[in-house]
């Protein structure tokens, strides 16, 4: 599984991933469970804050997902790919239908097929 982080106004994230074996980040290797753990661990810190949630899920997004009112930047993974060597795009809503809502489609059904990380209500 994995998180899903929520800021209602402010931003929607979802950031899954392939392992990174191989990877270091301070000396540890970056593994897609250690990236669910660091994740949640800082989410951790802002939880009590008005709108914060996180949900896991059980799909493939294959993106990781900043979402703002009308604005999202998507990472879209590619296989075979760490996560940083993929390309980052800054989408904006323009019209109906258009490449934003296709991605904002996808990530409300993913969220909406999530389960909550702090039993229900993730604000405290």
């Amino acid at each position: 599984m994995q998180p899903l982080g929520s800021t209602p106004g402010v931003g929607r994230h979802h950031r899954p991933g392939p392992s990174e074996f191989g990877r270091l980040t301070e000396g540890v290797p970056l593994t897609l469970s250690a990236r669910i753990r660091d994740t949640l661990s800082e989410l951790e810190k802002i939880k009590s804050q008005p709108g914060i949630e996180a949900r896991y899920s059980g799909g493939h997004a294959y993106l990781s997902v900043f979402r703002f009112d009308h604005g999202m930047i998507i990472t879209p993974l590619l296989t075979h790919r760490v996560g940083h060597d993929a390309p980052t795009l800054h989408l904006h809503r323009y019209q109906d239908d258009g490449m934003f809502d296709r991605f904002a489609s996808r990530v409300e059904e993913l969220w909406s097929n999530g389960t909550p990380v702090w039993g229900g209500n993730s604000s405290g």
